[in-house]
């Protein structure tokens, strides 16, 4: 069976990234006529659900009652590449994430999410991510949304990070727009990091989204950051426990 698994998924992997150029395609093509926000936002949502069909991954949402109206930013645990593909097909809201600068030299990808408004990380550069930051309130505040890792990067364990990145808890706290933690369950069992082909375990995956009661940080300033990732991390650490729980149980 593990042959029949690795076939699967080297199938899968192909079809994969022939969806994602086509998408790509799409979007830089349609998006450089049609300016539109909705289109874009049917792009993402279309990719990634047909993404988690085609290596056979069930998604299971919990939480969209606690999705703002307005503008938000979502902060995730990061461990694996299909976290993007599970949030954008999971959670129904015009939003874009942010990507490392790296990925933006892709052929058609990198210039793909560009024109749809994902934001590029130079992760080694503070200074400029936080600037880009800082440029992105006022999209937030015109009701657009972002997903940007807690953590910053892929962790090499499954579950929440021990130390998350101030830059996100900044974004939020300046734009004084509400956080919304989302966690993840069952994505590194998809694709670990350093792993190169998804899904190769077993026929079928599942992945587990919740999305937390979102946090106000209106008031807050930025020596509040400290204190306000002690408490998202405790959030998501709960949460994750829970998943992982009601797993073992079931």
């Amino acid at each position: 069976m593990r042959v029949l698994y690795w076939l699967r998924s080297l199938f899968a992997t192909v079809c994969f990234v022939v969806l994602t150029g086509f998408f790509s395609t799409f979007a830089l093509v349609c998006l450089s006529v049609y300016k539109s926000i909705a289109l874009g936002d049917w792009v993402l949502v279309t990719w990634g659900r047909l993404a988690l069909r085609i290596y056979n991954v069930k998604l299971l949402v919990e939480g969209t009652e606690n999705i703002p109206a307005n503008g938000c930013l979502f902060v995730f645990n990061h461990s694996s590449d299909f976290d993007i593909l599970a949030i954008v097909a999971g959670i129904e809201k015009s939003a874009r994430f942010g990507a490392k600068i790296e990925l933006f030299s892709i052929p058609f990808f990198g210039a793909a999410m560009r024109i749809m408004g994902v934001l590029p990380i130079t992760r080694s550069e503070r200074g400029k991510v936080l600037k880009l930051y800082d440029e992105s309130i006022a999209r937030v505040l015109k009701g657009e949304s972002f997903f940007l890792a807690a953590e910053g990067t892929r962790q090499p364990t499954a579950g929440v990070g021990e130390k998350f990145k101030s830059g996100p808890f900044i974004f939020a706290i300046n734009g004084q727009f509400p956080l919304v933690p989302v966690v993840l369950y069952g994505v590194r069992d998809c694709l670990a990091k350093g792993d190169f082909i998804a899904c190769t375990q077993h026929w079928q995956y599942t992945i587990r989204l919740r999305i937390l009661p979102p946090i106000s940080t209106l008031g807050l300033t930025e020596d509040d950051r400290g204190r306000l990732k002690a408490d998202v991390r405790e959030m998501m650490v709960k949460a994750y426990q829970e998943l992982e729980q009601s797993v073992i149980i079931a």
